[in-house]
C-alpha cells in the first residue's frame, strides 16, 4: 500500500455539509478500492497569492489516504473532486508520500486561526462622546472614566502652564543679554 495526499483548495463559503460530503464521497470511494483514509483535516481559511475562479480566499483541506499504486484510481479521485465537486472545489493536486515518511506537518496560520483582540476596540462611545480607545476588557465604570479623563486634562494644564513659564523665563533671559549688550557698545 502507498501513501497519498490531496491538498484540495475549496470554496471561501464551503459549508459544513459540503465538506462532510467531500470526506464521505472519498472514503467510500478509497474503501470500494481497498484503501483506507488516513485522516481529512480542514487548514482553514486562507487569502490566495491571485484570484482563483474570482475568488480571494479559499478553504484548504488536507486527505491522507493509503491505496494501492494505480494510476487508473488516481485519475478516479481527480475526476470526482472535478466533477461531483466542481461546484465548491477549486483546485486539488495529489501527492505521493515516500515510505516511511512522518504524517507530521506544520499547519500555517488560517485568517480563522488570527486572535481578534482589537475587534470592536473603537466600537464604544467614550466619556466625552465620541468614539475612542476604551480599553473593552477593563472593569472601569463611566464615572471612573471622567475622573481620569479630568486629571489627565488637569495633567495637560498643568504641562502647558509650565512650559509657558519656562518659555518666558528664557525669553527674558535673552532680553537680558541684549540689553547688556547694547549697553556695552
Amino acid at each position: 500500500m502507498n501513501r497519498y495526499e490531496v491538498l484540495i483548495l475549496a470554496i471561501p463559503e464551503i459549508t459544513k455539509d459540503e465538506e462532510s460530503s467531500i470526506e464521505k464521497n472519498l472514503e467510500k470511494f478509497l474503501m470500494a478500492n481497498k484503501g483506507s483514509m488516513i485522516s481529512f483535516d480542514r487548514w482553514g481559511k486562507y487569502q490566495l497569492a491571485y484570484p482563483v475562479k474570482s475568488y480571494d480566499y479559499g478553504v484548504y483541506f488536507l486527505v491522507r489516504f493509503e491505496i494501492e499504486r494505480n494510476n487508473e484510481i488516481l485519475k478516479e479521485i481527480k475526476s470526482l473532486l472535478h466533477i461531483k465537486f466542481n461546484d465548491f472545489v477549486m483546485r486539488n493536486i495529489i501527492t505521493e508520500l515516500k515510505d516511511g515518511q512522518s504524517l507530521e506537518y506544520r499547519k500555517p496560520q488560517s485568517l480563522e486561526d488570527v486572535p481578534k483582540k482589537h475587534v470592536g476596540l473603537f466600537d464604544k462611545k467614550d466619556s466625552r462622546g465620541g468614539y475612542g480607545s476604551r480599553d473593552l476588557d477593563s472593569d472601569d465604570s463611566d464615572e471612573d472614566i471622567v475622573d481620569s479623563v479630568v486629571e489627565s486634562d488637569d495633567v495637560e494644564e498643568e504641562m502647558i502652564s509650565s512650559a509657558v513659564k519656562a518659555d518666558n523665563k528664557n525669553s527674558e533671559i535673552v532680553n537680558d543679554d541684549s540689553l547688556n549688550q547694547d549697553e556695552v557698545a
